[in-house]
C-alpha cells in the first residue's frame, strides 16, 4: 500500500466516525487525532482541541447523520507530511449541508495522525 492509499484508508476511517449508527465513535478520533491537533472553523472562526472533537462524537452530543460522503480528494504527498483537501456531504434527517476541508497527516512513530483540520464552510 503507497502512501496515498494508506492516508485514503485512514479518511475513510474518519467518514465513518460520522457516517456510523454506533452512538460512541469518539475512539475512532482518539485514535486518528494527534494531541496536539489543530482544528479550525472558519465560520465560528474558533479553534478546537482534540478533547472537543472527540466529545462531540459521544453520548450525548453526538449528532448521528444519515449520510456522510466525501468527493473532489485530493491528496498530496509532502514528503513529511500528506495534505488531504475534499468536500464532505452530511445528511441528517430531511438536513443536508456540505463542508470543505483540509486535512494534514504526519507520521509520528508508525501511525499517521491528524495534526490539522481545516473546515472552510460551504462550497
Amino acid at each position: 500500500m503507497n502512501i496515498e492509499e494508506e492516508v485514503l484508508a485512514l479518511e475513510e476511517k474518519l467518514r465513518l466516525g460520522d457516517a456510523s449508527a454506533d452512538p460512541d465513535t469518539g475512539d475512532i478520533f482518539e485514535e486518528l487525532l494527534a494531541d496536539d491537533v489543530l482544528f479550525v472553523q472558519s465560520e465560528s472562526q474558533s479553534v478546537s482541541l482534540k478533547a472537543s472533537v472527540v466529545a462531540a462524537h459521544r453520548p450525548p452530543r453526538r449528532k448521528t447523520f444519515s449520510s456522510v460522503r466525501l468527493s473532489e480528494v485530493v491528496v498530496r504527498d509532502l514528503g513529511s507530511a500528506v495534505a488531504v483537501a475534499c468536500r464532505t456531504d452530511y445528511a441528517i434527517g430531511e438536513r443536508a449541508f456540505a463542508m470543505r476541508s483540509v486535512r494534514l497527516w504526519q507520521k509520528r512513530g508508525t501511525r499517521w495522525m491528524v495534526v490539522l483540520v481545516a473546515l472552510i464552510g460551504t462550497p
